[in-house]
């Protein structure tokens, strides 16, 4: 048999509890106010946006979209509240996992979409700056930068 696809409101309902939890985690933290402050805002609209869609969002594929967005600051930030979400996250249990955008695009040698374009555009310096990434691998990305691009350009 096949497993039950998960509803809308159940969906919502995991996503909210996952913002809720940094949301704490976010106000207990030792960050700038000005970041805590705007970090907390995306918390509650996040939920907002999940728990009360506009009729034409109510679809798991906007919920997708909210998850992606928001997780974008915990997967690629650093520092003690960003790896006690993640731990909090395992103790809940939670089907959610801490993704490296580098580590994806460097293991299967292509940009997938624009989302990973974006994001390797944004980062990578930042990135080999903090070791995150090797100079070598960073070369590499230059490379699939250009691949993707190619591949992407109207003009060609």
């Amino acid at each position: 048999m096949k497993a039950s696809r998960q509803t809308y409101e159940q969906h919502a309902d995991r996503l909210a509890k996952v913002i809720d939890i940094g949301y704490r985690i976010i106000s207990e933290s030792e960050i700038p106010l000005e970041d805590k402050a705007r970090l907390l805002r995306m918390c509650k609209l996040d939920k907002e946006s999940a728990l009360n869609p506009a009729p034409i969002y109510k679809r798991v594929g906007s919920l997708r979209c909210i998850e992606s967005e928001h997780f974008y600051y915990w997967n690629e930030t650093q520092g003690a509240h960003i790896e006690k979400f993640w731990l909090e996250l395992k103790r809940n249990g939670t089907q959610y996992e801490r993704k490296d955008i580098f580590k994806s695009v460097l293991k299967r040698n292509r940009i997938n979409n624009r989302q990973e374009y974006d994001y390797i555009i944004d980062e990578m310096l930042v990135a080999e700056v903090n070791k995150r990434i090797t100079m070598e691998e960073y070369k590499k990305l230059n490379e699939m930068l250009l691949v993707y691009e190619k591949k992407h350009t109207k003009n060609n």
